[in-house]
């Protein structure tokens, strides 16, 4: 997907899984609660920023989720910086400086939606775009503003 945008963004970092937001991740939905962190009370989050969903099915497909969250693109207009539904996920998604993400499914209880089995999905990126107002990259072509010493591949720094 970050390969994608459309603009071309200028310096998309490569992002890469990490452990350690995996295991965060899945520490904050444990409780199955739907609601992100307040970084202001648990620092453990800051500079990241949460994509956050509850799901029902019998079963869950991860990868299909966030092909979901992917289509995005078509309500987002880079131009304008504007949405024709709601893209805050899209643009979290593609933000350019965001080098990792960890992700956790969790199945919950009819807690979240009553007499419906759910699960909670937590995907954790750091760092976390600051405000969903921004646009998520500057654009150019693809790699012309990667940092100095980084290679160019699929159009990711």
């Amino acid at each position: 997907m970050r390969e994608h945008v459309r603009p071309p963004a200028s310096s998309m970092q490569m992002i890469s899984c990490s452990n350690d937001l995996e295991m965060l991740s899945e520490e904050w939905i444990s409780h199955c609660v739907d609601e992100l962190p307040d970084e202001e009370v648990d620092t453990k989050y800051v500079v990241t920023g949460m994509f956050l969903t509850v799901q029902s099915a019998d079963k869950f497909n991860f990868i299909s989720k966030l092909q979901t969250y992917g289509s995005e693109p078509k309500e987002y207009h880079y131009a304008n910086n504007t949405c024709a539904s709601l893209c805050a996920d899209y643009k979290m998604m593609v933000w350019s400086k965001t080098t990792e993400v960890g992700c956790a499914v969790q199945l919950c209880s009819s807690s979240l939606l009553p007499y419906i089995r759910s699960y909670l999905v937590a995907c954790l990126y750091k760092p976390g775009i600051p405000r969903v107002t921004e646009r998520p990259y500057k654009t150019g072509r693809s790699c012309s503003k990667c940092p100095e010493g980084f290679e160019c591949y699929r159009k990711q720094c």
